[in-house]
């Protein structure tokens, strides 16, 4: 986790480096620096909103044409 925090932190710190330029296409690259860096909290992250938001539910209750 250490290893993945300090690549987000190295690519904001590029992200606002790129921002106080005048080249686009360096931003842009730096916001993809920055999504690929970040992808794994992000996963983590959304996985766990979702089980706490389907914590105490049942499968059924997910299944089309069911009432809620």
């Amino acid at each position: 986790a250490g290893a993945e925090r300090a690549r987000v932190e190295r690519a904001l710190a590029g992200l606002e480096r790129a921002r106080d330029g005048a080249d686009a296409d360096a931003v842009r690259a730096a916001v993809r620096e920055l999504e690929a860096a970040s992808e794994g909290f992000v996963e983590r992250r959304m996985n766990r909103s979702i089980r706490q938001a389907l914590r105490g539910r049942r499968p059924e209750e997910f299944r089309e044409g069911s009432e809620s």
